[in-house]
């Protein structure tokens, strides 16, 4: 009877352990899925308030039709997140976040919650998409793509850097001269010069004034002139009075192609003079030019740069030759490489105005073409390349022209100019160009980050690049160096070390 209630007891004893480990196995089952829903909704809490942060952050806020709202960041895809909770009854206590509410009971499924959250970052894309792109995209330089980041892309917000897109802050800035991040201490360049050539003669009160007064003398006193040309045109030595350089003028003034061509040589040779320049000057010449310059007839063209060549070498003259050395520039710029001799005209036209400085900014437009005349190997004293490379010394003399000078693009042949080998008046002043540019270089600091913006040549390719590149300056020395050390013109010694000492540090 005994050993029967040891076992009854023995039984009950295993029974009730086994529930009491049932017990504690549904216990535990309860504290895992407890533990699981809190650390999924922890999760979930992280992603929310990481969003709010970045709201901090950026501090930036919009006002559309849905109700002021905290920027958000591109939609977040957790579409991956397939767990449904909406099985878990357990209560879980989540923190409580500013901006961001839990049930105590996940009513959604975590997917639904996805979806809103989708739904909001694309409402909010759209609104900040309306915004920036309202009136034109292409004004303030952002595009009315989708703000969804992705692996190919991510969105371009407005924010003060980008403050230069707007449209009213591009009209201030077009009045500055220089860069905002150019450094104080370094020399800030006027950027002055014409950005584009025009064979639309373009004249001042004066200039037009007088042209119109030749023109009214010719209309009015035609037949006159015209019997009295052969006289005037008889002799193209000798001094002449201020009436028959009105006449002259007014020829010129005409339509008349052949009387303008056989006066424009004798008016050449009658400019030699500088007291016929002075006549010619007060009766209107000059404003007659510019429009010969751009003339349909070619020999009229070549006829009249040898005309203003020599009404250049008076200074009061060239002072009034504005509207001349832009209709110079408009034909150098373009007349082809198979007409050498016009090319060599304009050219001779444009060093005598370059003499003085008062027109030089009328040439930076041609700098690119000056340089690349040097490539073609024309160095006979009437050879364009000669007469380019005699322009470009006379605007490398004055330094506010340096810097458009190093901005335009090199010639690719420029390393092979300084060598022994070729005509001493060559090397002589290839040097001497180059001496200049150096040494206004290294006197302001110039830098190739500095250099003027218009018609500057692509980075490897300027001047610039070419004089004081790493690849090059090296090169450079060790030419200039033997230059200085063997050739017998003492000029060309002397030009050598000037350039040395520029590019030494």
């Amino acid at each position: 009877m005994t050993e029967i209630f040891t076992k009854a007891n023995s039984a009950d004893v295993i029974k009730a352990g086994s529930a009491k480990l049932a017990v504690r196995n549904r216990d535990t089952k309860l504290i895992v899925t407890d533990r699981i829903s809190l650390l999924f909704f922890s999760f979930i809490a992280i992603l929310v308030t990481t969003k709010q942060v970045f709201c901090f952050i950026c501090r930036f806020e919009c006002n559309t039709s849905f109700g002021r709202t905290a920027m958000r960041p591109a939609s977040l895809n957790l579409s991956w997140l397939t767990l449904n909770t909406a099985k878990f009854a357990t209560i879980v206590n989540v923190p409580k976040i500013k901006g961001v509410s839990f049930e105590a009971s996940t009513a959604k499924s975590v997917q639904e919650r996805i979806r809103d959250l989708n739904m909001q970052a694309r409402q909010f894309a759209s609104a900040v998409t309306a915004i920036q792109t309202n009136a034109n995209y292409k004004m303030n330089g952002v595009s009315g793509r989708s703000l969804q980041v992705t692996p190919w892309g991510s969105p371009r917000l407005l924010s003060p850097v980008d403050v230069h897109h707007i449209p009213e802050y591009i009209e201030a800035d077009r009045d500055q001269h220089y860069s905002p991040g150019h450094s104080p201490n370094r020399y800030r360049w006027s950027r002055t010069g014409s950005l584009k050539s025009s064979n639309k003669v373009i004249l001042d009160v004066g200039e037009n004034t007088k042209l119109k007064e030749c023109e009214q003398l010719w209309d009015a006193e035609k037949d006159s002139i015209t019997q009295k040309l052969p006289d005037l045109l008889s002799d193209s030595h000798r001094e002449i009075s201020l009436q028959e350089a009105q006449y002259l003028a007014a020829v010129l003034a005409s339509n008349e192609t052949p009387l303008i061509l056989g006066t424009l040589t004798i008016v050449a040779n009658l400019a030699v003079f500088s007291v016929n320049q002075d006549k010619f000057r007060e009766a209107g010449l000059i404003a007659v030019l510019p429009k010969l310059v751009l003339h349909s007839n070619r020999q009229i063209k070549q006829k009249t740069c040898l005309v203003v060549t020599n009404m250049a070498m008076n200074e009061k003259n060239n002072n009034e030759m504005r509207s001349v050395t832009i209709s110079l520039v408009s034909l150098f710029r373009t007349a082809s490489l198979a007409d050498p001799a016009l090319i060599t005209s304009a050219l001779l036209a444009l060093v005598n105005i370059s003499v003085m400085s008062s027109w030089q900014k009328e040439i930076k437009t041609s700098l690119h073409k000056c340089y690349s005349l040097l490539d073609e190997g024309h160095w006979n004293s009437d050879g364009f390349s000669f007469q380019s490379l005699r322009l470009l010394i006379n605007l490398s003399c004055n330094e506010e022209m340096v810097p458009s000078l190093l901005a335009a693009q090199a010639p690719s042949k420029l390393i092979y100019m300084v060598d022994i080998s070729m005509p001493e008046e060559v090397v002589l002043r290839v040097l001497t160009l180059l001496a200049n540019l150096a040494s206004v270089t290294k006197r302001l600091n110039i830098d190739s980050l500095h250099l003027p913006a218009e018609n500057k040549a692509a980075a490897p390719d300027t001047m610039y690049a070419a004089v004081f590149g790493l690849s090059m300056v090296e090169r450079l020395k060790k030419k200039v160096r033997s230059l200085s050390e063997r050739h017998a013109n003492s000029d060309v010694c002397l030009q050598a070390r000037r350039l040395l000492d520029a590019l030494s540090d």
